[in-house]
C-alpha cells in the first residue's frame, strides 16, 4: 500500500466512521511526546480513548504506538526519514 492509498483510506474511514478526536491530556519528555484523546464515532466500541505514543528525531516522526488501554497496543509503526 502506497503512502497516498494509505491517505485515502485513512479520509474514507474517517467519512464513513464519522470520526472526531477530543484531545485529553498531552506530555512531553524530551524527544518522546504522548497524546491521550477519546476518539468517537459510528464505529464498535465508541468512544475510545488512546494513547498515542510518539518519538521524534531531528522533528521527524520516528515511531508512533496507539494504545487503547494499558499495556493493550493497538498498532505500532516505525518511520524511516525520506531523503
Amino acid at each position: 500500500m502506497t503512502i497516498f492509498s494509505k491517505k485515502e483510506w485513512i479520509k474514507q474511514a474517517n467519512v464513513k466512521y464519522q470520526t472526531k478526536m477530543k484531545p485529553l491530556d498531552f506530555s512531553q519528555d524530551g524527544d518522546i511526546s504522548v497524546l491521550e484523546a477519546e476518539v468517537s464515532g459510528t464505529f464498535d466500541g465508541s468512544p475510545a480513548i488512546l494513547k498515542y505514543n510518539m518519538e521524534l528525531k531531528n522533528g521527524l516522526l520516528q515511531l508512533l504506538k496507539i494504545q487503547a488501554e494499558p499495556n493493550k497496543q493497538v498498532a505500532r509503526w516505525y518511520f524511516c526519514p525520506l531523503k
